[in-house]
């Protein structure tokens, strides 16, 4: 009996740990935050080895604001982390609508930023009830077709 009983608190755990790792991404994929992120990225004049981006995003849901992580390489697959900084400070973010956004000063040449970086979005939907909410923003890595030759 002790044996089912371990078990069963075993496929309980399991299934706590892919809940809290899955549905911050099924949560931000079919009801995400941000939608249509423009980026303009350029050399920052300030320090040669950066680049600052800044854009307009559409904010859909009225979450609060976390973090936004930007990675280098592929979602899905294995990607280095970027450092960003935020060259000013944020300010309180309106409702739902067209916003804009930046500058971030991102330690990336600015072709790389247009050729193989993407962007994660992190918010707070459920006021700390539940996950934290992570949006795919910006994707800049190529697709890949099923022949082999990039779209």
């Amino acid at each position: 009996m002790w044996m089912v009983r371990l078990v069963q608190v075993f496929l309980i755990a399991c299934l706590v740990v892919m809940i809290q790792w899955a549905a911050p991404k099924i949560d931000g994929l079919f009801f995400p935050v941000i939608t249509d992120l423009t980026l303009e990225a350029k050399l920052d004049p300030e320090n040669g080895r950066s680049t600052l981006v800044g854009g307009e995003y559409t904010r859909t849901r009225n979450c609060d604001f976390i973090r936004t992580d930007w990675f280098y390489g592929r979602p899905g697959a294995r990607s280095i982390g970027l450092t960003a900084v935020r060259v000013e400070p944020l300010l309180e973010i309106p409702g739902p609508g067209r916003h804009a956004w930046g500058p971030t000063r991102l330690f990336i040449d600015p072709v790389q930023i247009k050729n193989n970086v993407y962007a994660i979005a992190v918010h707070d939907c459920y006021r700390g009830l539940l996950w934290e909410t992570e949006t795919l923003i910006y994707n800049s890595t190529p697709v890949v077709i099923p022949n082999g030759a990039d779209q």
